[in-house]
């Protein structure tokens, strides 16, 4: 029973000193940090499981044509990952990964107790505009990179977080995350159109 309790004390702590975060396998304990390796340019990133799903605990950065930098700049792409319309969101991610549905979303929100605190436990510890910032609680880490509408004009930057879901809501729309600095809750929003660039954030088939 000892030994027992020793394990668990350490595999909180070493779960609980992880932030932004090896294994990734489909099974893998909740709380797992892993690495994905993109073989189309070599990038890497973390992933983390949550529940029973394992994410990328990154933006995508896939320069896949028509996917733009937030803001133009390349440290944007370095910090938040690209930006992709949602065409092009749908086929940006790596083999034995894909974009996210809007159902595999709330199953997110579920895993860490339901939508109206997911976004705060979602969103990293710092970053987001006048210190309203997440807590981080599952290494999920999203940054508020902002976007892009249809019309050319980068958006909310520092206080949003746009990602793409695979849910289309209409000829016009499709639904994606939305992440508000100081807001505790996690929507899923179907009011933008499919030209927008938002974040792609990818989740294991």
């Amino acid at each position: 029973m000892k030994h027992s309790f020793i394990g668990h004390a350490l595999f909180a702590l070493a779960f609980a000193l992880i932030s932004c975060g090896d294994d990734s396998s489909t099974g893998a304990p909740e709380g797992t940090v892993g690495s994905l390796t993109d073989s189309r340019d070599g990038l890497t990133y973390k992933t983390i499981v949550i529940g029973k799903q394992t994410w990328m605990a990154e933006n995508l950065n896939y320069d896949a044509k028509n996917s733009l930098c937030p803001k133009g700049t390349s440290a944007n792409c370095t910090k938040y990952g690209r930006l992709y319309t949602w065409s092009v969101a749908k086929t940006a991610c790596p083999s034995g990964w894909h974009l996210p549905s809007r159902k595999e979303f709330e199953t997110l929100f579920e895993a860490v107790g339901g939508a109206d605190s997911a976004g705060t436990k979602l969103m990293s510890t710092s970053g987001w505009y006048k210190d309203g910032n997440g807590t981080d609680d599952y290494s999920f880490c999203v940054l508020p990179a902002g976007g892009k509408s249809g019309s050319g004009y980068y958006i909310d930057e520092g206080r949003h977080a746009y990602i793409w879901s695979s849910t289309e809501a209409d000829s016009y729309s499709a639904y994606y995350l939305d992440l508000e600095y100081d807001y505790e809750k996690a929507r899923m929003r179907g009011d933008n159109a499919k030209d927008y660039w938002f974040s792609v954030r990818c989740v294991q088939d």
